[in-house]
């Protein structure tokens, strides 16, 4: 039962972040008109941000951090 929970909770959290990734990495695409200008910036194969974007996987966590680092300079700058 409690491995049973752990992979559930696992399954939960992976929604909650991909909800998370999915959200920045639109957000900051949007602010640079899109993924190919991001891809660029963050030096990282477009398919990939795009998958990362569409929630079909996790970016690195030291390039979702970068991601982030955008996200907040955009929003103080809007």
């Amino acid at each position: 039962a409690a491995r049973f929970r752990a992979q559930n909770t696992g399954k939960y959290a992976w929604a909650m972040d991909r909800q998370l990734y999915t959200r920045t990495i639109s957000s900051v695409a949007d602010y640079f008109e899109g993924y190919e200008t991001l891809a660029l910036i963050l030096n990282v194969n477009i398919d990939e941000l795009r998958r990362w974007g569409d929630g079909r996987s996790r970016p690195p966590a030291e390039v979702f951090f970068r991601i982030v680092d955008l996200a907040n300079k955009v929003s103080t700058h809007a």
